[in-house]
């Protein structure tokens, strides 16, 4: 049995000496890696799940979270660069494919190594304006009300209030840069997109994901699942099994290139 592997930026919790592919996963606001924790082995035998950990959260609680979008990918950045010796795909959702997009736009312009596929679940578009606001900078009372209502945040987390303000920094910190999102298909991404969502996301509901065709190069492909914005959790079972199929044409296609 493998044991789980950390470092302040990583969380791998079932390293394997040579995978087929590894599946990086970024969070959605306000989480950490330690979500995708079930993750592992349940996307394909030769495959390696690993979590981004973004400042103010876990073994990086301590620092301060971004709170502009340069900072934040030039972190993610620098955090992946030492691990692309693998074929590899992004996944994030919500916040986490917003970062997860930026942060292989870097990549293609850095001129690394390009991921197999980038997974966007739960994201609008970029060229387009928030669907709905998040209250960011609204009173704590109202900031945690609206979290409740998204039905995302394990009940622990709601119920005790010292949670809650530890968390609240990096929440607010998440939710800002989501509000101020936006870019254009100027530089189509060498990156076959596939999309996640659901029909009752009210934050990133069918339409919204339509954009996502313009910005890339080897298409774009849309699935859809049950539930609201956190069908993520929702629809494990069914998220899980179409992102196992995207790992699989992926990893066939990076045998296929050795």
């Amino acid at each position: 049995m493998s044991v789980a592997r950390q470092t302040p930026r990583l969380y791998e919790p079932a390293p394997q000496p040579r995978p087929a592919l590894r599946v990086f996963c970024f969070p959605y606001a306000g989480a950490g890696p330690g979500m995708f924790r079930a993750w592992a082995g349940r996307l394909g035998a030769d495959v390696e799940v690993a979590g981004i950990r973004l400042p103010g959260r876990e073994s990086r609680w301590s620092e301060t979270p971004h709170r502009d979008w340069p900072h934040a990918v030039a972190d993610a950045v620098e955090t992946l660069t030492a691990r692309l010796d693998r074929p590899y795909v992004l996944f994030g959702h919500s916040f986490g494919a917003m970062l997860a997009y930026e942060v292989a736009r870097a990549i293609q312009l850095l001129g690394l190594q390009l991921p197999r596929a980038l997974v966007l679940s739960g994201c609008r578009s970029p060229q387009i304006a928030p669907v709905s606001d998040t209250p960011w900078n609204a009173p704590s009372e109202t900031l945690w009300r609206w979290v409740a209502d998204m039905e995302g945040t394990p009940a622990g987390v709601l119920a005790d209030e010292g949670l809650r303000e530890a968390f609240e920094p990096v929440l607010r910190a998440d939710l800002q840069l989501a509000e101020v999102w936006r870019n254009s298909p100027e530089v189509a991404l060498d990156v076959p997109i596939v999309t996640f969502g659901a029909a009752d996301d009210p934050v990133a509901p069918p339409w919204a994901l339509e954009g996502w065709a313009d910005f890339g190069a080897r298409g774009c492909e849309r699935v859809e699942f049950a539930g609201g914005h956190f069908f993520l959790h929702a629809s494990e079972a069914a998220v899980l099994a179409r992102l196992a199929d995207v790992c699989a044409a992926s990893g066939a296609h990076a045998r296929a290139a050795c």
